[in-house]
Protein backbone atom coordinates (compact mmCIF):
# COMPACT_ATOMS: atom_id res chain seq x y z
CA UNK A 1 0.00 0.00 0.00
CA UNK A 2 1.59 2.94 -1.00
CA UNK A 3 1.70 6.20 1.79
CA UNK A 4 -0.63 8.31 -0.57
CA UNK A 5 -3.10 5.52 -0.08
CA UNK A 6 -3.45 6.77 3.83
CA UNK A 7 -4.87 9.09 5.30
CA UNK A 8 -3.16 10.38 8.00
CA UNK A 9 -4.83 11.72 11.12
CA UNK A 10 -3.22 15.03 12.73
CA UNK A 11 -4.37 16.84 16.06
CA UNK A 12 -3.24 19.87 15.48
CA UNK A 13 -4.81 22.69 12.82
CA UNK A 14 -1.71 22.38 10.65
CA UNK A 15 -1.37 19.53 8.12
CA UNK A 16 2.78 19.40 7.26
CA UNK A 17 3.36 20.57 4.10
CA UNK A 18 3.87 17.62 1.83
CA UNK A 19 -0.36 17.13 2.24
CA UNK A 20 -2.19 18.75 -0.05
CA UNK A 21 -5.68 20.66 2.11
CA UNK A 22 -7.88 19.91 -1.02
CA UNK A 23 -6.76 16.37 -1.37
CA UNK A 24 -9.94 14.87 -2.74
CA UNK A 25 -9.97 11.12 -1.51
CA UNK A 26 -10.50 8.36 -4.05
CA UNK A 27 -14.31 7.47 -2.66
CA UNK A 28 -15.38 10.79 -3.04
CA UNK A 29 -17.61 11.06 -5.66
CA UNK A 30 -19.66 14.40 -7.46
CA UNK A 31 -23.40 14.35 -6.08
CA UNK A 32 -25.93 14.28 -7.74
CA UNK A 33 -29.76 15.59 -6.91
CA UNK A 34 -31.43 13.06 -9.65
CA UNK A 35 -35.00 12.11 -8.75
CA UNK A 36 -33.47 8.59 -8.86
CA UNK A 37 -31.21 9.81 -6.00
CA UNK A 38 -34.03 11.39 -4.05
CA UNK A 39 -35.91 8.21 -4.37
CA UNK A 40 -33.18 6.26 -2.65
CA UNK A 41 -33.49 8.11 0.10
CA UNK A 42 -36.84 7.79 0.19
CA UNK A 43 -36.88 4.36 -0.19
CA UNK A 44 -34.14 4.32 2.82
CA UNK A 45 -36.30 6.08 5.45
CA UNK A 46 -39.21 4.17 4.12
CA UNK A 47 -37.20 0.86 5.10
CA UNK A 48 -36.14 2.44 8.16
CA UNK A 49 -39.87 3.86 9.30
CA UNK A 50 -41.30 -0.23 8.20
CA UNK A 51 -38.32 -1.77 10.22
CA UNK A 52 -39.53 0.43 13.51
CA UNK A 53 -43.18 -0.18 12.78
CA UNK A 54 -42.40 -4.04 12.88
CA UNK A 55 -39.91 -3.77 16.04
CA UNK A 56 -42.42 -1.63 17.73
CA UNK A 57 -45.46 -4.15 17.47
CA UNK A 58 -43.29 -6.61 18.76
CA UNK A 59 -41.98 -4.51 21.71
CA UNK A 60 -46.02 -3.31 22.58
CA UNK A 61 -47.39 -0.13 20.94
CA UNK A 62 -46.66 3.33 22.34
CA UNK A 63 -45.65 6.55 20.82
CA UNK A 64 -42.60 7.07 22.69
CA UNK A 65 -41.61 3.17 22.18
CA UNK A 66 -42.34 3.97 18.51
CA UNK A 67 -39.96 6.91 18.57
CA UNK A 68 -37.25 5.29 20.00
CA UNK A 69 -37.27 2.62 17.90
CA UNK A 70 -37.27 4.49 14.95
CA UNK A 71 -34.39 6.76 16.33
CA UNK A 72 -32.57 2.95 16.84
CA UNK A 73 -33.01 2.45 13.66
CA UNK A 74 -32.72 5.48 11.79
CA UNK A 75 -29.12 6.08 13.81
CA UNK A 76 -27.37 2.50 13.33
CA UNK A 77 -28.84 2.68 9.13
CA UNK A 78 -26.94 5.49 8.41
CA UNK A 79 -24.06 5.06 11.10
CA UNK A 80 -24.00 1.82 8.62
CA UNK A 81 -23.79 3.65 5.49
CA UNK A 82 -20.73 5.81 6.87
CA UNK A 83 -19.13 2.54 7.72
CA UNK A 84 -18.98 1.66 3.74
CA UNK A 85 -16.92 4.47 3.00
CA UNK A 86 -15.47 5.64 6.69
CA UNK A 87 -12.12 6.88 4.87
CA UNK A 88 -14.37 9.26 2.48
CA UNK A 89 -16.92 9.94 5.05
CA UNK A 90 -14.43 12.09 7.80
CA UNK A 91 -12.85 13.50 5.17
CA UNK A 92 -15.89 15.40 3.80
CA UNK A 93 -17.32 15.84 7.13
CA UNK A 94 -13.88 17.77 8.27
CA UNK A 95 -15.18 19.98 6.27
CA UNK A 96 -18.32 21.43 7.60
CA UNK A 97 -18.45 19.80 11.22
CA UNK A 98 -17.33 22.31 14.11
CA UNK A 99 -16.03 19.50 16.43
CA UNK A 100 -13.96 17.56 13.40
CA UNK A 101 -12.81 20.83 12.36
CA UNK A 102 -11.06 21.21 15.36
CA UNK A 103 -10.71 17.54 16.72
CA UNK A 104 -9.89 15.58 13.66
CA UNK A 105 -10.38 11.98 14.80
CA UNK A 106 -13.90 12.92 15.67
CA UNK A 107 -15.09 13.06 11.75
CA UNK A 108 -14.34 8.77 12.18
CA UNK A 109 -15.72 8.26 15.69
CA UNK A 110 -18.94 9.53 14.30
CA UNK A 111 -20.26 6.28 12.62
CA UNK A 112 -19.27 4.37 16.00
CA UNK A 113 -21.05 6.85 18.18
CA UNK A 114 -23.91 6.67 16.34
CA UNK A 115 -24.44 2.97 16.15
CA UNK A 116 -23.78 2.91 19.72
CA UNK A 117 -26.66 5.76 20.33
CA UNK A 118 -28.56 3.43 18.19
CA UNK A 119 -28.38 0.15 19.87
CA UNK A 120 -28.44 2.39 23.20
CA UNK A 121 -32.10 3.90 21.77
CA UNK A 122 -33.06 -0.03 21.23
CA UNK A 123 -32.18 -1.12 24.40
CA UNK A 124 -33.47 2.10 26.61
CA UNK A 125 -36.59 1.67 28.13
CA UNK A 126 -36.81 5.61 29.22
CA UNK A 127 -34.36 7.84 26.95
CA UNK A 128 -34.72 11.04 28.26
CA UNK A 129 -30.99 11.08 29.37
CA UNK A 130 -30.12 9.72 25.58
CA UNK A 131 -32.10 12.49 24.24
CA UNK A 132 -30.53 15.18 25.34
CA UNK A 133 -27.06 13.60 24.49
CA UNK A 134 -28.08 13.24 21.26
CA UNK A 135 -28.99 16.84 21.11
CA UNK A 136 -25.96 18.14 22.18
CA UNK A 137 -24.28 15.55 19.19
CA UNK A 138 -26.71 16.27 16.05
CA UNK A 139 -27.06 19.71 17.00
CA UNK A 140 -23.79 21.34 16.30
CA UNK A 141 -23.63 18.74 12.83
CA UNK A 142 -26.66 20.14 11.89
CA UNK A 143 -25.75 24.04 12.88
CA UNK A 144 -22.67 23.38 10.80
CA UNK A 145 -23.82 21.54 7.70
CA UNK A 146 -26.91 24.54 8.17
CA UNK A 147 -23.88 27.09 7.84
CA UNK A 148 -21.55 24.95 5.00
CA UNK A 149 -24.79 24.97 2.66
CA UNK A 150 -25.92 28.57 3.23
CA UNK A 151 -22.17 29.52 2.09
CA UNK A 152 -21.76 27.08 -0.79
CA UNK A 153 -19.27 25.46 0.89
CA UNK A 154 -17.81 23.43 -1.69
CA UNK A 155 -18.32 19.98 0.35
CA UNK A 156 -21.94 20.45 -0.69
CA UNK A 157 -20.89 18.99 -4.40
CA UNK A 158 -19.66 15.76 -2.64
CA UNK A 159 -21.03 11.86 -2.51
CA UNK A 160 -19.86 9.07 -0.94
CA UNK A 161 -21.08 6.59 -3.53
CA UNK A 162 -22.16 3.59 -3.42
CA UNK A 163 -24.77 4.03 -1.14
CA UNK A 164 -25.90 7.26 -2.40
CA UNK A 165 -25.11 9.97 -4.41
CA UNK A 166 -26.81 12.80 -3.21
CA UNK A 167 -24.82 15.10 -1.82
CA UNK A 168 -23.39 14.06 1.64
CA UNK A 169 -24.11 17.91 3.08
CA UNK A 170 -27.64 17.70 2.70
CA UNK A 171 -28.11 14.33 3.46
CA UNK A 172 -25.86 14.79 7.16
CA UNK A 173 -28.35 18.43 7.32
CA UNK A 174 -31.63 16.36 6.96
CA UNK A 175 -30.16 13.62 9.06
CA UNK A 176 -29.12 15.39 12.42
CA UNK A 177 -32.03 17.81 11.84
CA UNK A 178 -35.08 14.76 12.07
CA UNK A 179 -32.25 13.28 15.25
CA UNK A 180 -32.60 16.86 16.84
CA UNK A 181 -36.36 17.16 16.11
CA UNK A 182 -36.78 13.61 17.00
CA UNK A 183 -35.07 13.99 20.44
CA UNK A 184 -36.71 16.98 21.38
CA UNK A 185 -40.45 15.62 20.58
CA UNK A 186 -39.66 12.48 22.94
CA UNK A 187 -38.18 15.10 25.73
CA UNK A 188 -41.41 16.93 25.72
CA UNK A 189 -43.77 13.38 25.78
Amino acid sequence: MADDDIEHIFLDDEEPAHTPRHQHHSDLHTASETEAERKKVIRALLGILFTAALLTTVRGWEVQRFLADFMAVFLIAFAAFKFIHIEAFAFAYREYDPLAKRIRPWAYAVPFVEAFLGFWYLLSGAPNRLNMIALLIAGPAAYGARQALHHKSAARHTSLGGVFGWPLLKLTFYEHVMVCALAAVQLFL
